[in-house]
């Protein structure tokens, strides 16, 4: 469950996409659901493999730099962690 600030809601975020491809000129449209700074959650991430810890480790930290999925380039989606035993 998301810990939203008070009075706060869910945005939409949009942006067009276009590409030129072989079969002519594309345009789509990207659409995400937004929440304001101050937003937390909690989750529980479980390994199969405790092996791939570091990896999973490097990904969170450069998720707090740039962001993830679709948005990280333009820095939307960054977030904190905190790893808690």
């Amino acid at each position: 469950m998301l810990k939203m600030p008070e009075g706060a809601s869910v945005g939409l975020c949009s942006r067009p996409l276009r590409a030129s491809t072989a079969q002519g000129e594309r345009v789509a449209i990207a659409s995400a659901e937004t929440v304001p700074v101050g937003t937390t959650f909690e989750t529980e991430i479980r390994l199969l493999d405790e092996r791939l810890e570091p990896f999973l480790e490097e990904l969170l930290d450069y998720g707090s730099l740039r962001g993830m999925l679709q948005w990280r380039n333009s820095g939307k989606g960054r977030f904190e962690w905190e790893k808690v035993k």
